[in-house]
């Protein structure tokens, strides 16, 4: 069966893995958090993939991306997600060591705490810069590797696109999946990052579309009735006192 028919009959869900060692909870969050604000919610439900569940659960099955962050992993964990990306459907990846499968990741020569990418329509966004670029490997790189984000010029390759059969892997140097108010800046980097927050998310909801994930809003959803319960009428008029002062033009915001 190709790729795209196993995509077609697949539970709509996302897994983030995000590795085993102590900071893996809190990564996942800030993961999670970003992707919500990219994805159709009503068609797609995230979960956390723990290091536990990789070998004892079908999640393989009941997956339509799987997203790895900041996964250094044994080569034996590598290896199921290899066979994922080859067998099952596509993968997101951030600086993980899933990537090595595919290009070599080399040290940039003048490591700085900010980069600048450029990608598709959007350029110069700033990004933390995980000091690593992507290069070619005879050794590793398979056909089907391009490179198609890039930091001030074309050898400060960032983002990397991989086609496998008819499933794809994208892979990440660019910071796209932190939350900058967990990373140790001072004021003026903190400032730089968050003026390119919208172009962010920009170019992480694009990698989603071209990974098959809806980005679209979706329906908003249906207004249902509600009903307030209280054993006596001097209750019902002091919440309604105080809620009514939460109200602007008749709505809660």
């Amino acid at each position: 069966m190709s790729g795209s028919k196993a995509r077609g009959i697949k539970p709509p869900n996302i897994l983030i893995y995000s590795g085993h060692d102590d900071s893996s909870v809190s990564r996942f969050s800030q993961v999670n958090d970003l992707i919500r604000h990219c994805i159709n919610q009503e068609t797609y439900t995230v979960y956390h993939l723990k290091h536990e569940h990789l070998f004892k659960t079908p999640w393989q099955d009941n997956t339509a991306l799987l997203i790895l962050s900041r996964a250094e992993a044994t080569p034996e964990v590598d290896d199921v997600f290899y066979a994922f990306l080859k067998q099952k459907a596509n993968v997101l990846s951030f600086q993980s060591s899933f990537e090595r499968k595919f290009v070599d990741v080399k040290k940039c020569k003048v490591p700085t705490p900010i980069i600048q990418l450029s990608y598709k329509e959007w350029r110069d966004v700033n990004l933390l810069s995980s000091g690593r670029t992507y290069g070619r490997s005879e050794t590793v790189s398979p056909e089907g590797t391009d490179f198609v984000g890039f930091g001030t010029s074309k050898d400060d390759a960032l983002i990397g696109k991989v086609s496998f059969g008819g499933n794809k892997a994208i892979l990440c140097q660019a910071s796209l999946d932190n939350d900058l108010s967990n990373e140790n800046l001072n004021q003026s980097q903190f400032s730089t990052l968050k003026e390119s927050n919208s172009s962010k998310l920009a170019v992480l909801t694009d990698l989603l579309r071209v990974l098959g994930v809806d980005c679209s809003a979706g329906d908003p959803p249906k207004l249902t009735p509600a009903y307030l319960l209280a054993s006596d009428d001097e209750q019902i008029r002091e919440f309604l006192e105080s809620f009514s002062r939460k109200l602007k033009d008749n709505c809660l915001k």
